[in-house]
């Protein structure tokens, strides 16, 4: 039982540092300053946004495969991933920068709209409607 849950361990241990080394620093640190323009992010909120773009793009590089093989999976999954950036951001924003993110949530849902209206017009099912949305992100 303790080799197995031993082997166990080191397994998980070299599968999180494999997910690690997929996050390119270059990425990460374009994306913070990024937002850190966008925002006027003090250093405090600068290393969370490393934190949350790393996480980001280590999730976005996990579903990778999933691309080629189960289309509709990934985009699923990659508007949830997009959903919990959004949600990690608003926690980490001040009042004072929340306005700017509200202005670029509603930017988004003007396009959605759009999409599914010019969608709906040309008869498109609710399936490629939605997956429409999702190819948005």
């Amino acid at each position: 039982m303790k080799p197995t849950l031993a082997l166990l361990f080191t397994i998980l241990a070299f599968s999180t540092l494999q997910a690690q080394e997929k996050v390119d620093p270059a990425a990460v640190e374009k994306a913070v300053d990024k937002m850190a323009q966008q925002y006027q992010l003090n250093a405090e909120q600068r290393e969370q946004a490393a934190e949350i773009q790393t996480r980001r793009l280590r999730n976005l590089a996990e579903i990778a495969p999933l691309q080629k093989t189960a289309y509709k999976q990934y985009l699923q999954k990659k508007h949830f991933i997009r959903e919990a950036t959004q949600a990690s951001l608003r926690r980490m924003l001040t009042p004072e920068q929340m306005p700017i993110l509200k202005q670029q949530l509603l930017e988004r849902r003007k396009q959605e709209s759009k999409l599914i209206e010019r969608l709906k017009a040309e008869g498109a099912s609710q399936e490629d409607i939605q997956i429409a949305i999702w190819e948005l992100d």
